[in-house]
């Protein structure tokens, strides 16, 4: 009985709880770390037969590591799957051993398995290793969303991406994507062309603090909007991430962009400017037949 009990302690020393040690973010529900390490070849092999054709293309994050990656349908290969029947929703466990084991409950899973196993991934000299791990993970949250305000700060189909690119990575799941505001609409609507031609402009931007006085302005014009093509390319490349997108559409208040375009939806129909001037503006859609309709 001693024996057993003194073999016990030795492979205890051996593990390590991770959560303090391991790159994996957010931190995994478990985790657990030997200190043993299980290194690359420069060839790999993994073995696609369980996963969705979409989750085979996020092994292209491991393209700046491997010289090659081989998929084939064998169960000798190093990276395998399964799919788990009756747990937590959105789980999914890591063991790294001898090989690489990912067992998932939905491609949604399978795909923050690949994110964690690609922060775990440590280089040493020339040679890429991961520390032998156990990890089994599902989320906390069901809604677990960054907010995107390109009203006021205008930002790129390709800076979208990117922003939306560092949420999988930290397995976020609801991109909030703030369109429209006072200072800028952003998304083309055919019907009403001027949101876009008059709405997504100003000819200033506040360079400090919107309460500081005096106040100075970037006399500069500032704006931009996103067609419907590119709204829907966006769409689609945050669903290829398992990444909702909810837009924010802003009315009756926070309306003052629509507004320039469109006065006769104002309470007053004066004409006014897209602001340049952050804060709260008493000019909304009023709520009139004309407007309504």
């Amino acid at each position: 009985m001693k024996s057993f009990f003194l073999i016990g302690c030795l492979f205890l020393t051996s593990l390590v709880v991770c959560q303090k040690n391991t790159h994996i973010l957010p931190s995994p529900v478990v985790c657990i770390e030997q200190t043993e390490k299980l290194y690359f070849e420069s060839t790999i092999s993994v073995d696609f037969s369980k996963i969705s054709p979409n989750l085979i293309e996020q092994f292209k994050f491991l393209g700046s590591v491997f010289h090659k990656l081989t998929f084939k349908n064998d169960t000798n290969s190093l990276i395998k799957f399964s799919k788990l029947k009756n747990v937590i929703q959105d789980s999914y466990t890591i063991t790294i051993n001898k090989d690489i084991r990912i067992s998932y409950s939905s491609d949604q899973s399978c795909f923050y398995a690949l994110q964690s196993l690609m922060q775990m991934i440590e280089k040493e000299g020339e040679d890429y290793f991961v520390n032998k791990t156990f990890v089994s993970d599902f989320p906390k949250y069901q809604w677990r969303g960054l907010h995107l305000d390109v009203s006021r700060h205008f930002f790129s189909i390709e800076e979208v991406k990117k922003f939306i690119d560092v949420m999988a990575i930290y397995k976020f799941n609801t991109f909030h994507w703030h369109l429209t505001d006072d200072q800028g609409w952003r998304v083309e609507i055919k019907k009403y062309p001027k949101l876009t031609e008059v709405g997504a402009w100003r000819d200033s931007t506040v360079e400090n603090h919107y309460t500081s006085s005096p106040r100075s302005y970037k006399k500069e014009r500032y704006g931009g909007f996103y067609t419907q093509e590119q709204i829907k390319e966006i769409v689609k490349y945050a669903g290829e991430k398992y990444i909702t997108v909810v837009p924010e559409i802003e009315m009756p208040g926070h309306s003052r962009a629509a507004l320039s375009a469109y006065p006769e939806f104002s309470c007053n129909g004066t004409q006014q400017e897209v602001p340049g001037l952050w804060g709260i503006f008493d000019d909304i859609l009023c709520a009139k037949e004309e407007s309504i309709l």
